[in-house]
């Protein structure tokens, strides 16, 4: 099974800023393969999953922690002991990768993410991350203000063509054995 895990927060407010990276990708899978959102925890998470036959009945499924980015490892962990062992993929926001740059490793640091640090805490860090670069903000730019402020309309024209070309080629990474990484790199020569 393999478990996508997009990483934002759920207030409207939220909506479409450089954080919510990991949502807005997760969402635009959920429409690309007619996924359908449910809760799975009150309070805690919005799932979707999908049968792959043709993938020798690989079950997929999409997540959204809806914990805030700060606690996101506490519902993956209740998912994962509800589900049974997964693969993982972690779909966040990078500032140190410039605008539109992707990248996608298996285990690392949080890189001062939190997010992931919460994650780490509740699951440890043998999971992978695919990483969308949102790029640093200028030097009188506080950078929590700047992960959570919107795209310009140019930032945004760049980053919707990386979600659409991220999404469209995600199925290269479904493999009956989990992610490997000769699929890894192919997808990377594809949508990056």
């Amino acid at each position: 099974m393999t478990f996508f895990v997009g990483l934002g927060n759920p207030d409207k407010c939220y909506e479409n800023t450089r954080h919510n990276i990991g949502f807005t990708l997760v969402e635009r899978l959920a429409e690309l393969h007619s996924f359908a959102w449910r809760r799975l925890f009150k309070d805690a998470l919005l799932y979707s999953e999908l049968q792959r036959d043709e993938l020798d009945g690989e079950k997929i499924y999409l997540l959204k922690p809806m914990s805030y980015m700060n606690c996101s490892g506490v519902p993956i962990a209740q998912f994962l002991r509800k589900k049974g062992k997964q693969e993982v993929l972690v779909i966040h926001d990078d500032l140190d990768l410039a605008l539109g740059r992707v990248k996608i490793k298996r285990g690392g640091s949080d890189g001062g993410h939190n997010g992931l640090r919460s994650i780490d805490a509740a699951i440890g860090r043998d999971y992978w991350r695919l990483r969308v670069g949102i790029g640093r903000p200028a030097s009188n730019f506080a950078v929590t203000d700047y992960v959570l402020s919107r795209f310009s309309s140019d930032e945004k024209e760049i980053i919707d063509g990386v979600v659409e070309r991220i999404a469209s080629k995600m199925d290269m990474l479904y493999a009956s054995d989990g992610l490997q990484q000769d699929n890894v790199a192919k997808f990377l020569d594809k949508a990056a």
